[in-house]
Parts: C-alpha cells; sequence; structure tokens
C-alpha cells in the first residue's frame, strides 16, 4: 500500500503520478496511474511499479542528498532516448529534474538465466559503442578525484585508506589513458541488475553514469560488477574484439579493470553518507 511508504517518498511519488498529463506514452493515458508495488531502493535512487489501465511505468524518485555524487539528470535524458531511439532501452516517458523524477517504461524483469549471457552481453556492449556522440566524456581521474574528496569529508577517519585507494588508482588510469586513442558513447554501469531481457536481446536501464569514455572501461564494470570468472572475461573480450578490432585491446582491458575496482571503491566509500 502507497500509505505505508516512508511520508517524503509517498508524496515525491503522488507528485510524479500528478504529472501523467504530461508523460510521453505509446498510448496516451486515460487516467492517473496507481501505484503497484516498490521495486527497489538502491543507493541513488527510489524506484515505483505503477500502472493506467494495461500500460506499467517505473517511476524513479532521487534519494536526499544524491545530488553531492555530481549526477547529469540531463545528460542522461539524452542518453537515455538516444540508446532508446535504437531499441537499446525502455521508453523514456517523464523527466522533472528539478523534483528528481524519471518516468520509463516498465520491463518485466525477465530471468536469463543463472550465469550471465555473454553472448548477449557483449552484443549489448558492442551496439551501444556504435550509438550517436554525447555532448560530454568522461574524465576519469576528476570523477575520481571527486569521490575521494567526498569520501574524505564523510569518512575522515578513513583518511589513511582512502588516499591508498587514491594512489594505487592512479597509475592505471593514467597508462589507460595515454593508451585510450577514441572515446565511445558508453553506458558506465551495465551491471547485471541494468540489462534487461526484451523480445530476446539485451536492452539497459539507469543511464546516469553514461558518458562518452573508453570501451574498455565499459566492458571492466560488467567484468569486475557481475564477477565474471577467467572463462567467462575472455568470451566477452573475444566476442567485442571480433567486431572492433583495437590496438593494445588486452592491455587496455587490463589496465581498466584495475583501475575500475579502485574507483568503485572510492565510489563506495563517497556514498556510505
Amino acid at each position: 500500500m502507497v500509505e505505508a511508504l516512508p511520508a517524503k517518498q509517498r508524496l515525491g511519488l503522488a507528485w510524479a503520478l500528478d504529472q501523467w498529463a504530461n508523460w510521453t506514452t505509446d498510448t496516451s493515458l486515460s487516467s492517473r496511474p496507481e501505484f503497484i508495488e516498490i521495486l527497489s531502493n538502491g543507493i541513488s535512487n527510489h524506484s515505483f511499479l505503477v500502472q493506467s489501465a494495461k500500460q506499467q511505468f517505473v517511476v524513479r524518485l532521487e534519494r536526499e542528498n544524491i545530488s553531492a555524487l555530481n549526477l547529469n539528470r540531463k545528460r542522461e535524458w539524452q542518453a537515455h532516448s538516444i540508446a532508446w531511439q535504437h531499441k537499446l532501452a525502455p521508453l523514456p516517458v517523464y523527466q522533472n529534474i528539478n523534483h528528481g523524477v524519471f518516468v520509463s517504461e516498465y520491463i518485466p524483469q525477465t530471468s536469463y538465466g543463472v550465469a550471465p549471457n555473454i553472448a548477449k552481453t557483449a552484443e549489448l556492449l558492442i551496439n551501444i559503442h556504435k550509438l550517436p556522440t554525447l555532448c560530454s566524456e568522461l574524465d576519469i581521474i576528476k570523477q575520481a578525484k571527486y569521490y575521494r574528496e567526498l569520501a574524505l569529508f564523510h569518512q575522515p577517519g578513513k583518511k589513511i585508506y582512502i588516499e591508498k585507494i587514491w594512489n594505487l588508482f592512479l597509475a592505471p588510469a593514467e597508462n589507460a589513458i595515454v593508451l585510450c586513442t577514441e572515446k565511445v558513447f558508453c553506458h558506465n554501469d551495465l551491471l547485471r541488475a541494468n540489462r534487461l531481457l526484451k523480445e530476446d536481446k539485451l536492452i539497459a536501464i539507469d543511464w546516469e553514469y553514461a558518458n562518452m569514455s573508453d570501451p574498455f572501461f565499459d566492458m571492466a564494470a560488467i567484468i569486475e560488477g557481475d564477477h565474471l570468472n577467467q572463462e567467462e572475461t575472455q568470451n566477452l573480450f573475444d566476442i567485442y574484439t571480433a567486431e572492433n578490432h583495437i590496438e593494445k585491446a588486452e592491455k587496455r582491458l587490463i589496465l581498466n579493470v584495475e583501475l575500475y575496482r579502485y574507483i568503485d571503491l572510492l565510489w563506495h566509500l563517497a556514498t556510505d553518507i
């Protein structure tokens, strides 16, 4: 029941649903959508399933204080919209940055096996990297430095550990930057939880970290985030590089896996607030 939600979530959801006449949908809505259930409560967002007639949507509300992570919601909408145009994301329905609201089409989260489907994941990664240019690039060192500063501010007692992670991050990051001759459209958070099966193909949700960046950083996020074993990692790499012949690909992946581990640690230290 919606009444059981915390007051701020309940009010935020009610406001979002009141905007239903402004939602862009496949079929025009005839009534205000109704709350069905909570889908998730992540670090960045609260997500809810809502329904109007036979149409279902995900209403995502930004969590309090998430502005500290410096997420670019305008860029997220642009990235999600481009991906949707190429059938790689659900329909984007509505956004209000000031109220922290993002609404999209709901895709039932069908299971596609216990183990990651490497072939489908590689296909999704390849197709994302073919998307048109975004308006901004990821500066990986600047981003990691921001997480470091945020972590130091909120967790001064962990300063020695935070600085150790920062120093370990710098060398692989600097080397990866030197080897990256071309940045491409990347999701940058293409973990299993952000991949959905639709009509026998994978699509992606949560494009909040999308940017022009190193394609092997995008691959590293999958490898590390999904805890792929050596065989799965090799299969993903082989399928991807068979389609994209990139110089020093193996070395670039090794560097990006290493730097991803460290920036992920800094992100978790920054978000433990």
